[in-house]
């Protein structure tokens, strides 16, 4: 199991009660998931359930190419979300508010939350698809090129979700 904190993962007592058989991998305390070294591992004829962000599932069925479809079993729970390397669109700036005017550079191929993280800078995210609401941020200005499903025509201007929105130049928002 790998997840961004494992401070806060659902079941985590229950999985750590299964022992060895249950690996776990805490992205906060930067302990990455090698999918490719876990499932050469794996015995011959294993079967493989995964599910997860975009690039986790492409890790997946990168490392699983040429086994039979039968033994690669995929859930998806929502929208699409970018894979590593996947031209976004432009490259832009963004002002952080309150953090003494910041500037962050988010290029053509991150998205706003991944560069905000890079530079831990504390933002909230759950789905990283733009449906769950969970990173949404309050903006000044600037132009926003909004990508999610979660927030009403109402909210868009002065609210956006970094996770899949982009905007064009520079926008400044309350970090």
């Amino acid at each position: 199991m790998s997840g961004r904190s494992l401070a806060t993962a659902p079941y985590i007592d229950v999985l750590k009660s299964l022992g060895a058989r249950v690996r776990l991998y805490d992205e906060s305390a930067g302990e990455l998931l090698d999918v490719a070294a876990l499932t050469r591992e794996l015995p011959h004829g294993s079967t493989v359930y995964h599910c997860g962000p975009a690039g986790l599932m492409a890790a997946v069925e990168e490392a699983t190419a040429g086994w039979d479809t039968d033994k690669v079993r995929s859930e998806s729970f929502g929208g699409d979300v970018p894979v590593d390397g996947t031209t976004l669109g432009d490259p832009f700036e963004v002002e952080l508010a309150y953090s003494g005017g910041k500037v962050v550079q988010v290029g053509s191929d991150e998205t706003m939350l991944r560069a905000l993280l890079r530079e831990k800078a504390p933002v909230d995210y759950s789905c990283e698809a733009g449906e769950c609401g969970t990173c949404i941020l309050d903006y000044r200005n600037g132009s926003v090129e909004h990508r999610d499903t979660v927030l009403e025509d109402d909210e868009r201007g002065e609210m956006m979700t970094p996770c899949v929105s982009r905007a064009r130049g520079r926008i400044v928002i309350d970090l």
